[in-house]
C-alpha cells in the first residue's frame, strides 16, 4: 500500500528548463548531474546523468521514479505516461532520469546514425549497419564500457534521489528496469516507499516478439482513457503511427508450469493475452 500526501518541496539541485518539450498537464524542469564514470577512481572523469521532473503546479514531496526498460531506451519514451500519472493525481512529481549511456546521460552512440531500433537478422543492409556500429562503439568506449554497468547506474540513481530527497520516493520499473531497479534496491543507500515491478525478464533473454500483435481489450482501454485524458499521449500515439508493440511475457516460450493444458494458447494468442501494463501505458 502506497501511502502518499500533498507537500511542496524545495531541491538542492540546479533544476532549469528543457531544450524540448511536448504539451501537456505538466510542467517541467532538467538538469544534468556530473558523477564519477569509475566511483573507484575519480581521477578517470565523469558521465553526465540527465534527469527531468514533471509536475502539475509546483514540485511535491510525493515522487514516483519511473525506470525504463531496454536496457539503452531513453525515459523520452515514458513522458506519455507521466503526463497521465499527473492528469490523475495532481498531487505526483514524476522523475525520469536516463541511465548511463543512454539518451542524454553519455549516450554511447555510433559514428554517424545509429541502426533501426528493431533488429531484423534477415536483412543484410542492416546487418552491416550493425556490424559498422559494434566495431564503432568498441573502437572508441572499449577502453571504459564497463563502467556504463547496471550497478553504475543504480548508484546514479541513488544519488539523484538522495540529492533531491523527498519524503516519499515511489518507484515504478519497466521491463529490463525491474533488473536495474532489484539492483539499486539492493545499495545500502536506496529509498522506497513502494515498488512497482512490472514485466521482469531474465537478464539472459532479449525482446523475443519484436512484432507483437496489438489485440488486447484490455490493453486498448487502457491506451483510449490515456488518450482521452492527455493530450501528450493522443500526440505520442499519433505520431507514431501505429499502436505501439510490445514484448510478450514468459507465456511464449513455454516456460509457464500449465501451458500444457490450455491448447488454445499458441505464442500468437499468447501475445495477445499478454499485451498489456506494458511499454506506454501500464
Amino acid at each position: 500500500m502506497c501511502g502518499f500526501f500533498f507537500n511542496t518541496m524545495s531541491s538542492p539541485i540546479q533544476w532549469g528548463a528543457c531544450a524540448s518539450e511536448q504539451s501537456g498537464s505538466y510542467k517541467s524542469d532538467c538538469a544534468s548531474l556530473a558523477y564519477p564514470l569509475n566511483r573507484d577512481d575519480p581521477s578517470m572523469g565523469n558521465v553526465t546523468a540527465f534527469v527531468r521532473r514533471l509536475y502539475y503546479s509546483q514540485p511535491t514531496q510525493d515522487t514516483i521514479w519511473m525506470i525504463e526498460g531496454g536496457p539503452g531506451f531513453s525515459t523520452h519514451s515514458l513522458i506519455p505516461t507521466a503526463d497521465f500519472l499527473i492528469e490523475m493525481n495532481n498531487n505526483f512529481t514524476v522523475y525520469l532520469q536516463d541511465q548511463r549511456g543512454t539518451g542524454l546521460s553519455s549516450p554511447l552512440n555510433c559514428e554517424f546514425e545509429n541502426p533501426p531500433f528493431y533488429f531484423d537478422p534477415y536483412n543484410a543492409t542492416m546487418l552491416d549497419q550493425y556490424s559498422s556500429c559494434n566495431d564503432y562503439v568498441i573502437s572508441t568506449y572499449g577502453s571504459v564500457m564497463k563502467y556504463y554497468s547496471t550497478l553504475n547506474g543504480a548508484r546514479d540513481f541513488a544519488d539523484t534521489i538522495n540529492a533531491e530527497n523527498p519524503t516519499n520516493v515511489g518507484i515504478y520499473a519497466l521491463s529490463y528496469g525491474t533488473f536495474f531497479a532489484n539492483t539499486y534496491l539492493q545499495l545500502a543507500n536506496a529509498r522506497a516507499d513502494c515498488v512497482i515491478l512490472d514485466g521482469p525478464v531474465p537478464a539472459n533473454r532479449g525482446a523475443m516478439e519484436q512484432n507483437a500483435v496489438w489485440n488486447s481489450r484490455v490493453s486498448q482501454d487502457l491506451l483510449n482513457t490515456c488518450v482521452a485524458n492527455s493530450s501528450v499521449c493522443e500526440g505520442h500515439i499519433k505520431q507514431m503511427g501505429l499502436t505501439p508493440q510490445f514484448v510478450v511475457d514468459s507465456i511464449v516460450d513455454r516456460t509457464l508450469p500449465c501451458l500444457q493444458n490450455l491448447t488454445w494458447l499458441n505464442q500468437t494468442n499468447g501475445q495477445h493475452v499478454t499485451a498489456a501494463f506494458t511499454n506506454l501505458m501500464t
